[in-house]
C-alpha cells in the first residue's frame, strides 16, 4: 500500500508573552511576526497573526484564567532560543497566601475538521539565583491532552514541545501554566513562568470532534424558579458538571433530579442542573451541588 502523505507546516504563530516595558520589534530581524502579549490578567480576546503577518486564520487568544503578574527578570544572552526581547521577560504564577498559582489562556479559531494538529512549544527564563528552583507545569487540552515542565532560572536554550494537540469541537485549545510542586524560591512561595508560546500546525487527519452529549438518559427541562405546582419549594440547588473524561458525557445531574421519578416517585424539586467545565478533580468529571 502507498505511504500516508507527510504532515506538512501550515502556519506558525509565535507569542510572546511579556511586560509592557519590553516588547519584540515585528517583524524582527528574520523577518517573522510576533504577537506581544503584555496584559497577563485581562479577559480581552485578541486576534493572532501568523509569522508572515496575516490575521486571516481566525486564530484569537484570550486569557481565561489569570496569571499572577508579568515581569522583565530574564535571561540577558543575546543566543538565546528566541530573540532577547521577546524571550526574557515573562507571565508568572505564583504559589504563596493569596497568591494565584495557575494561569490559563485559550486559543480559539482552530481547525473543527479534523485536518489539523498543532504543536505547542513553550520557553521560559528567569535570572533568579540557581540556588533556587523556578519550574513551570505546562498542560494543553483540547480533544487530546498534553504536559510538559520547564526550569527557567539560567534557561537560555532549553524548550519543550507538546506535540499532536487536537482542538476540540468550538475550535479551542487551553494553555495553562502552574507552580511546580518542586519550585522554591521563599519559605511560603514559588514561581512559575511563560515566556514565549511557538505554536504550530500541520496536517494530519483525525476523526472531528464532537459536541459533548449532556444527559445520560435524555434531555428534559430545568424546573422553574419560582414556586409552583410541580416545584413547590422553588430553586434550592444547582448541581453543576463536567464531562466524565473517558465518555465525554455530562449526566450526573440529571440522574440525580429524576432517580425518583425513574424510580417511581416524585422528581427531586427544586434542582436545577447547569451544564459546565472547570478543572475538577478525577478522571470522572466534577460535580458541585451549590445551594441551598
Amino acid at each position: 500500500p502507498a505511504s500516508p502523505p507527510t504532515a506538512i507546516a501550515q502556519e506558525r504563530f509565535l507569542l510572546d508573552t511579556g511586560h509592557s516595558g519590553r516588547t519584540i520589534a515585528t517583524p524582527d530581524t528574520l523577518g517573522r511576526h510576533w504577537n506581544n502579549l503584555t496584559q497577563p490578567t485581562s479577559p480581552d480576546t485578541f486576534n493572532l497573526k501568523n509569522v508572515q503577518g496575516s490575521e486571516a486564520s481566525g486564530l484569537t487568544f484570550t486569557v481565561c484564567d489569570p496569571f499572577a503578574f508579568s515581569s522583565l527578570n530574564g535571561h540577558a544572552s543575546t543566543n538565546a532560543a528566541y530573540p532577547h526581547a521577546a524571550s526574557s521577560d515573562f507571565w508568572a504564577v505564583q504559589r504563596g497566601t493569596g497568591k494565584d498559582a495557575f494561569g490559563e489562556i485559550r486559543t480559539g479559531g482552530l481547525d473543527t475538521t479534523g485536518t489539523k494538529v498543532y504543536d505547542i512549544t513553550f520557553f521560559a527564563s528567569s535570572n533568579r539565583a540557581v540556588t533556587q528552583k523556578l519550574i513551570a507545569d505546562y498542560t494543553v487540552r483540547g480533544v487530546t491532552t498534553g504536559a510538559a515542565s520547564l526550569e527557567a532560572i539560567a534557561n537560555t536554550t532549553n524548550t519543550v514541545t507538546i506535540s499532536g494537540i487536537q482542538a476540540d469541537w468550538r475550535g479551542n485549545i487551553h494553555i495553562s501554566a502552574a507552580v511546580n510542586p518542586d519550585s522554591f524560591s521563599a519559605a511560603n512561595e514559588a514561581y512559575g513562568v511563560l515566556g514565549v508560546l511557538d505554536i504550530s500546525s500541520r496536517l494530519e487527519n483525525r476523526p472531528p470532534p464532537v459536541a459533548p452529549v449532556y444527559s445520560a438518559v435524555g434531555s428534559t427541562p430545568n424546573p422553574p424558579e419560582e414556586v409552583s405546582p410541580q416545584n413547590p419549594q422553588g430553586l434550592t440547588a444547582y448541581v453543576l458538571e463536567s464531562p466524565d473524561r473517558f465518555t465525554n458525557r455530562v449526566g450526573l445531574g440529571e440522574l440525580l433530579r429524576r432517580l425518583p421519578e425513574l424510580v417511581g416517585g416524585p422528581r427531586l424539586p427544586g434542582v436545577e442542573v447547569a451544564r459546565g467545565h472547570d478543572r475538577g478533580p478525577g478522571a470522572g468529571g466534577s460535580r458541585h451541588v451549590l445551594g441551598p
